[in-house]
């Protein structure tokens, strides 16, 4: 919500309604980014004794800014995903200024274009729209409970009894979402505390791009399995429906309302080990960690029905023990010094590098057209009637022409300038030519180099399996 000294009655109504349903303050988020931006501004002139603080508080110094410290900051190239993410590369004061200010906007702004309106407007127009008590029998969202945890920790963490998670099959997921929530954390600082690219020879992902894509897949994982939290019991029901232990097969019916949810319980510590190897023995000892709750979950006796059908638990676990299973593999070679393990090649590869250039998240108008394509299906795809490669007189294929390798490349007609945000300057970019396109993927960064090297070379090759 943005900062309002005086709100407007509709929001004096919304924050009430809030109010009488939680415990905890009404707080503007706006006020939070007012507060950041009087931090980092120049402090105005002042015959006092401090000359860092004027009648608006104190401010941050000039030689708080640091210099040379950019390979340790989150670049758009690395985690871009998407028009509307925001990662600008900062270097002094008026930088971080204008980065908070964007950001502020998109989040709280009041007078967004309705093509591209803010956080809060969106809220406010879901507020808006919404039907209110007694309207009907549509329920808008899971009856999970206020802060769900997986119980008190011998003292050392207190947690709230009327969120604790304890039907015994609800609380494995609800320790595997926090398991993976660790290892989130992890890959992120992991990444931001090293250097170098992504993408080695050959198209290779390095240590470096295992820990960026992983990032990326942990996002996916946390929602898959908080969807399915969701629709699991936060208890076991009796026989007679009290909620007070006994069978545990009255799942997702109505003598069981309450539901379980994700946790994001912190670790007890993020920090990592300062060598570069036992860094990697911490994730390795976190995935073996999230392979055995797997096989638990697997194993339980009711495993097959809460919550979803045998087919949803049984792909879910599935995909979560061969991907770590693979990322075990790779944080043990990595700890030991050894060569990575190979990854896919041919034209495996090729959809890994596509479906890595868009983070593994659904995108535009053409949506992930390589998805569950066979090769042989892949070679002769046209998307809006333009063929994604091309062929010589003799039947061959011809990467240099080829509409894929051009709009990865950004060569003619996909070198339209991109009319998304810029992710440097978090300024518009002129609209676009209607008779060319932008570079694709479009509002994402561009693959890495080596990859659109290794698929020039695949088509060049004939595109092999």
């Amino acid at each position: 919500m943005p900062y309002f000294a005086d709100p407007p009655e509709e929001l004096r109504q919304i924050i009430t309604r809030a109010a009488t349903v939680n415990t905890m303050a009404i707080n503007q988020v706006g006020s939070i980014y007012a507060r950041l931006m009087q931090l980092l501004s120049r402090p105005e002139p002042t015959t006092g004794p401090d000359t860092q603080q004027d009648a608006s508080g104190p401010h941050l110094q000039d030689e708080d800014f640091l210099q040379g410290v950019g390979s340790s900051q989150a670049h758009y190239a690395n985690w871009g995903g998407s028009a509307t993410v925001l990662v600008p590369d900062l270097s002094d004061r008026q930088g971080a200024l204008s980065a908070l200010a964007s950001l502020a906007e998109q989040g709280e702004g009041l007078e967004d274009a309705q093509e591209a309106p803010s956080h809060f407007q969106r809220f406010l127009a879901i507020y808006r729209e919404f039907p209110e008590a007694g309207d009907g029998q549509w329920q808008p969202a899971y009856a999970v409970p206020t802060d769900p945890n997986t119980g008190t920790n011998d003292g050392v963490i207190f947690s709230d009894p009327q969120g604790c998670i304890t039907h015994p099959y609800a609380l494995l997921w609800a320790q595997l979402f926090n398991l993976r929530y660790r290892l989130l954390l992890s890959y992120l600082t992991h990444f931001l505390q090293t250097d170098g690219p992504l993408l080695g020879a050959n198209a290779e992902p390095t240590g470096r791009g295992y820990l960026n894509r992983w990032t990326f897949d942990e996002m996916r994982r946390l929602s898959d399995i908080a969807a399915r939290l969701a629709r699991l019991p936060r208890q076991a029901v009796s026989p007679e429906g009290n909620g007070g232990g006994g069978s545990e097969s009255n799942v997702d019916g109505d003598e069981s309302p309450e539901r379980a949810g994700a946790p994001f319980e912190l670790p007890y510590t993020l920090n990592l080990p300062d060598r570069e190897q036992d860094r990697w023995r911490s994730h390795a000892d976190v995935l073996d960690s999230c392979l055995r709750l797997e096989s638990l979950i697997t194993a339980s006796s009711d495993g097959a029905a809460p919550g979803g059908t045998q087919e949803d638990s049984d792909a879910l676990l599935t995909a979560l023990q061969a991907d770590d299973a693979g990322a075990l593999a790779v944080a043990r070679a990595m700890m030991s010094g050894e060569a990575l393990p190979g990854s896919a090649t041919g034209f495996p590869k090729v959809i890994w590098l596509l479906e890595g250039a868009v983070r593994g998240f659904a995108i535009g108008a053409h949506h992930n057209f390589w998805r569950g394509t066979t090769r042989d299906q892949f070679v002769t795809m046209s998307v809006f009637g333009n063929p994604l490669l091309a062929t010589k007189e003799d039947g061959s294929f011809d990467a240099a022409s080829s509409n894929l390798i051009k709009a990865l490349r950004g060569e003619a007609p996909f070198d339209a300038p991109d009319p998304s945000a810029s992710p440097t300057s978090l300024t518009a970019v002129p609209t676009a030519d209607p008779s060319h396109f932008p570079r694709m993927p479009a509002e994402h960064p561009p693959m890495p180099e080596q990859g659109i090297e290794f698929i020039y070379q695949w088509i060049e090759a004939g595109c092999p399996e």
